[in-house]
């Protein structure tokens, strides 16, 4: 039982200091600046919702319940706080040592380069808009014009080196 303790105890501990060697991503952090551009930044996080229905990206952003989990866990109320990590080409060193993931304290972040993010918002765009000229006439305009602002804010937050 000492033994068992003893590990919880540990496992404890260096969680605790992950947690508080973890930087927090905000925008005013000196290593997040771009270094030619200092009002864009190496990374930015979103929410897993401002990519749209998990449906249309889960094939990029993976399931919206926790990676360590096998499934969602059955309960239909359930909130799981996905961050998305969209960094500068290159730098997903920086953003993975930045955000961690971590089971211990419910942080889950996606990693995302800013080629991907642009590329696979601009293809989601065009098949919205695809649909919504094809006989049936689909429309999901408030999707589209999220999805396009998603976009905007990763051209204007994100720096290329």
């Amino acid at each position: 039982m000492c033994a068992v303790t003893r590990n919880a105890f540990y496992t404890a501990i260096a969680c605790t200091l992950m947690a508080a060697c973890s930087v927090d991503g905000s925008k005013s952090e000196s290593w997040n600046k771009c270094g030619k551009d200092e009002s864009k930044f190496l990374t930015a996080t979103f929410n897993y919702a401002d990519f749209g229905p998990p449906s249309m990206f889960a094939e990029l952003l993976g399931s919206e319940y926790w990676q360590w989990e096998d499934y969602g866990g059955g309960d239909p109320k359930a909130n799981f706080d996905v961050k998305i990590v969209v960094y500068s080409d290159f730098e997903k060193k920086l953003a993975m040592s930045k955000y961690v993931v971590s089971p211990v304290t419910l942080e889950d972040y996606r990693y995302v380069s800013y080629g991907q993010a642009v590329d696979y918002l601009n293809l989601k765009i065009l098949e919205l808009e695809e649909m919504a000229r094809s006989e049936d006439d689909i429309r999901f305009p408030e999707l589209s014009a999220d999805l396009k602002n998603l976009k905007s804010r990763i051209e204007t937050d994100i720096c290329q080196k």
